[in-house]
């Protein structure tokens, strides 16, 4: 499994203190980790003659991924085996794919890619192997099914059938994705579900990350449900559905509006989810080569990758992070879509930060690389 959990900084107002929140724990689209290191390795040599380049938080999360699927592979043990990327017919983050492709190649590990269509088509089960283009898939990385636009068609939920049905590792399977989902989220910050995992203490250690979420139809007090309460503040909350990806979040008027046409059964689909309003900072960005000042915010991912079998467990290991910043006023904040930018962590004063939604007059400097 290969995982990135994200989390917003947030000032507490009992003594003013920065702590991480979670925002969600990305288990299929969790991109980007090739694409971080190289905006590190830029940043270690803009700053090269910089006395703040020792503040940089080195980050090369590609080595350690790479390592856990070449393991994954080895774990297979089958000769002259693969890795078969699932792929989206219109591929919008093809340079991050292409670098752990390439650290795959310089590890002897062969990657082949196709869309489920394609392996519906091209790929069949032979003695419970998955075989495609006659070769066998020893890991099945899926860079596509995140959403419904991903099964448009009886021969994309075909391939993925193919391939749940086979002895292939997947990355990740049906139940793990499903893990993804918001619903599983809400219902680990339920502390009786949650120690159901992990001891006490690091159950309490979790918990410090987690802010309030709610079942729409969750009774908060005699007169109101959770889906009324949102509508009084909608300032207070984020509408999230039962899928990862960016782009689906529902945010004050358009929350409003949603809230007021879901019906019961479809308020279901829905979870609500405390807005956590993150410290600002100033920065200066490059957008298609111009250099843009600007008041963001940063989203902090940190990347995990997991292989085991059974309670047997080969590699449980911390591999990086991702930082993501964007305008301060943005909901959203997707690479792909130029509204937010790839960036680096600097260790810095508190002092540079500012609370959500002031705009600062001096801050910390970073360079965000688009």
């Amino acid at each position: 499994m290969i995982s990135r959990n994200d989390f917003f900084c947030q000032q507490l107002q009992v003594d003013s203190s920065i702590q991480p929140r979670q925002i969600e724990h990305n288990i299929i689209a969790a991109a980007y980790a090739g694409l971080a290191g190289r905006v590190c390795s830029f940043h270690r040599a803009w700053m090269s003659v910089e006395p703040l380049i020792g503040q940089l938080v080195e980050n090369e999360p590609l080595p350690i991924i790479a390592n856990g699927f070449a393991a994954a592979v080895s774990h297979y043990d089958y000769p002259d085996s693969v890795v078969l990327m699932i792929v989206q017919q219109e591929v919008s983050n093809l340079f991050d794919q292409r670098n752990l492709e390439i650290a795959l190649v310089l590890k002897g590990v062969k990657v082949l890619r196709a869309s489920f269509e394609e392996v519906a088509i091209r790929g069949r089960i032979h003695e419970g192997h998955l075989l495609f283009d006659d070769r066998i898939v020893a890991v099945t990385y899926l860079r596509a099914g995140w959403g419904p636009e991903d099964y448009h068609s009886m021969s994309a939920i075909e391939g993925r059938q193919l391939i749940e049905m086979s002895s292939t590792i997947t990355v990740p399977d049906v139940a793990m994705q499903l893990y993804g989902t918001k619903r599983v989220q809400q219902a680990l910050t339920n502390p009786k579900v949650l120690r159901q995992f992990c001891n006490h203490w690091d159950a309490q250690r979790l918990e410090e990350t987690f802010v309030q979420m709610y079942d729409l139809d969750t009774t908060i007090s005699k007169d109101s449900q959770a889906w009324e309460m949102a509508i009084q503040d909608p300032r207070g909350f984020v509408l999230k559905p039962q899928r990862e990806g960016g782009g689906n979040n529902l945010y004050e008027k358009d929350l409003v509006e949603m809230l007021t046409q879901l019906s019961p059964m479809e308020r279901k689909r829905y979870v609500l989810m405390e807005r956590i309003y993150p410290p600002t900072h100033q920065t200066s960005c490059i957008v298609e080569n111009v250099i843009r000042n600007a008041i963001v915010v940063s989203e902090i991912g940190r990347f995990g990758v997991f292989l085991a079998q059974g309670d047997e467990i080969a590699i449980n290991e911390d591999a990086g992070y991702l930082v993501r910043s964007k305008d301060y006023r943005s909901v959203e904040g997707g690479v792909a879509i130029g509204v937010g930018y790839l960036d680096s962590l600097m260790i810095v004063e508190e002092q540079s930060l500012h609370p959500y939604p002031a705009i600062p007059e001096k801050g910390g400097q970073t360079l965000i690389l688009s």
